[in-house]
């Protein structure tokens, strides 16, 4: 895909295109703990996760942020992205 957005061209109230996933399920955690080598319990195994408190497994942090970076290439040539950034202000769970 060639983009042409270029940061002068992007105005406050611009709107992304839309990115539709499905939902995230524990397949996906599961390949994104492999690839990422993030094996951590809470994201694969409810009993674990529960045990510290959380209602079931929650998702990757970097996984939520790969997403994002989906969104964020489709609307931006990669080569663009001088830097990426956010903050995690609540979890996210499977589904």
């Amino acid at each position: 895909m060639t983009n042409t957005t270029t940061f002068e061209s992007v105005r406050v109230g611009d709107t992304l295109p839309e990115l539709v996933k499905p939902p995230i399920d524990r397949t996906q955690l599961a390949l994104f703990a492999g690839a990422s080598g993030d094996h951590n319990p809470i994201h694969l195994d409810d009993e674990r996760a529960t045990a510290v408190g959380l209602p079931g497994v929650i998702v990757h942090g970097m996984l939520n942020m790969a997403i994002l970076g989906q969104l964020l290439t489709n609307w931006v040539a990669q080569a663009q992205v001088k830097k990426f950034s956010n903050r995690f202000a609540a979890m996210a769970y499977p589904g």
